[in-house]
């Protein structure tokens, strides 16, 4: 920003739309900060309940998957200065694309002082990370599981079952068959028919 920001205007940071990140079932919880190596330590300038002795922390609401960072009343983000925080949270169960997160700044002080902006979105990756595209942007779940299943029958006509657990409303699953140890010279490929598929609640 170009212009400081006073934590006595009741300014606050909300990070918006973090689905698939986890705080336990309660509707609001308290979120620990922590600092970085890089930019200035941002991790001292937010409070909670008003209380600027409890510092370091910031409030995630269950609800709207929001992390509200509210400045003490007792300091100030400085113009034209880098800050950087770090906090942990717990992935989801289910794979996902990465969320549409954004970023945006409040504040209840007066209209000459407090210092607005608008909802932009968190920048996304396209790196690929351990074979997942745009696997560097916020909040990209993957869940690669390897199952290997049994199979009875003799050379020419088996039986093969491998047992699959999937989270419950779980979806756009992608299943990779690979049959090795195959005797061709008997045609083991040409009677690979197309996997059965049960589902069982």
């Amino acid at each position: 920003s170009s212009s400081s920001i006073i934590g006595s205007n009741a300014q606050t940071i909300n990070i918006v739309n973090l689905v698939g990140a986890t705080y336990g079932t309660d509707a609001t919880t308290i979120v620990s900060l922590r600092s970085t190596f890089e930019g200035s330590n941002g991790d001292l300038l937010f409070c909670v309940n008003d209380d600027d002795n409890m510092n370091r922390r910031g409030t995630w609401t269950r609800a709207t998957n929001t992390l509200s960072l509210k400045l003490c009343s007792n300091t100030t983000l400085v113009a034209e200065t880098s800050y950087a925080i770090q906090f942990d949270f717990t992935n989801g169960p289910y794979p996902q694309a990465s969320p549409a997160v954004t970023i945006a700044l409040a504040g209840t002080g007066t209209a000459s002082t407090t210092v607005t902006f608008s909802a932009v979105d968190v920048f996304k990756s396209t790196l690929t990370i351990q074979g997942v595209p745009a696997g560097a942007s916020p909040l990209v779940l993957s869940n690669p599981r390897e199952q290997v299943g049994t199979c009875d029958g003799n050379s020419k006509f088996m039986d093969c079952v491998v047992e699959l657990e999937f989270p419950r409303g779980a979806s756009d699953y992608n299943i990779t068959i690979q049959l090795q140890n195959l005797d061709t010279a008997v045609g083991t490929v040409e009677f690979f028919q197309r996997p059965r598929v049960y589902t069982q609640a």
